[in-house]
């Protein structure tokens, strides 16, 4: 559960590493942003969901496919509620296949992460 948890915060914080980045990068002065937004976001998203998972999978050193799709699914519900802090409104529908998609592709991170660990 532990390394859920922390791969889960490292999901949120390279979210947030990347979005400050992209801010820079368009205070700058580049302007592809505003049109590859939407991808960029997902692009984001699951690369975060990747680092982590894989973090959690060389900490647990068993299970990575549950340790990974634990990350995915956390780190989903942790989207939301940061979301709902800030007061965007929520897309169920949208939100459960999101969950869905970063679940299959946190257990794939955990695989992962699970043979890059060292017994």
């Amino acid at each position: 559960m532990k390394e859920i948890f922390s791969g889960s915060i490292l999901v949120i914080l390279v979210i947030i590493f990347f979005a400050l980045l992209l801010g820079i990068i368009t205070e700058l002065g580049w302007t592809g942003i505003t049109k590859w937004a939407g991808s960029l976001y997902l692009i984001t998203l699951y690369l975060a969901i990747v680092i982590g998972s894989i973090l959690a999978g060389i900490k647990s050193k068993r299970m990575g496919w549950i340790t990974g799709l634990g990350v995915g699914l956390f780190s989903s519900i942790l989207t939301v509620v940061f979301a709902g802090i800030m007061g965007e409104t929520i897309n169920w529908g949208v939100f459960v296949l999101k969950t869905l998609i970063n679940g299959f592709i946190g257990a794939f991170g955990g695989i992962i992460g699970v043979n890059f660990s060292r017994d």
